[in-house]
């Protein structure tokens, strides 16, 4: 090896700069005043690094680690993980300036409150299961069309109005197994 970060004795550690000539999967071939060497990306340099990279390298007599991604041109960055990660703060923010992006089999999120705030809401979605013990909402007006079946199923239904309750359809059919209780002070049928 050439004499790298003025350290004359190749058998020590030292510390060193060179550009990534090629990139693969965590293993690169960088070069440098070292001359040309193959070198893998430590756990600890979270940035993929990439062709054209300016890297910190620390090097040994038997080994080469890539150990941060000094300066890269404009363009994307991949940040590589372990397979298990836990990212943990007393206050985590994420922040983009287009677009956040989830991908995954599947996707959970748990928490004492889920506080809202959006302009507009675009659901894709070939099912939804949602499963609540209470489900509260306020609006100052709730429009629902569906174009299909719409069915409610519960153990107790109750319905409250502050005014009128009007059902309008070509074909009504009411059914109790029990008993039918309509109570009004004026009743109209037909």
């Amino acid at each position: 090896m050439l004499d790298f970060a003025r350290n004359n004795d190749p058998l020590q550690p030292a510390l060193a700069s060179g550009r990534v000539q090629q990139a693969d999967r965590g293993a690169c071939l960088v070069a440098g005043p070292f001359g040309l060497i193959r070198a893998q990306r430590a756990a600890g340099c979270l940035l993929e690094p990439k062709a054209g990279d300016t890297v910190a390298l620390f090097l040994t007599a038997q080994e080469a680690w890539i150990i941060s991604v000094l300066a890269r041109t404009p363009g994307e960055g991949e940040l590589v993980l372990p397979a298990r990660t836990a990212v943990r703060a007393r206050e985590l923010q994420i922040s983009a300036e287009s677009e956040v992006a989830l991908q995954a089999p599947s996707v959970r999120i748990a928490g004492g409150v889920l506080v809202q705030a959006v302009e507009s809401v675009r659901t894709l979605a070939s099912k939804i299961f949602e499963k609540a013990s209470l489900r509260f909402g306020l609006f100052g007006k709730l429009a629902e069309q569906v174009s299909g079946l719409k069915e409610t199923k519960a153990s107790r239904m109750r319905v409250s109005l502050d005014e009128n309750l009007r059902v309008r359809s070509a074909s009504a059919d009411l059914k109790a197994r029990e008993s039918m209780r309509i109570d009004g002070g004026h009743i109209n049928i037909g």
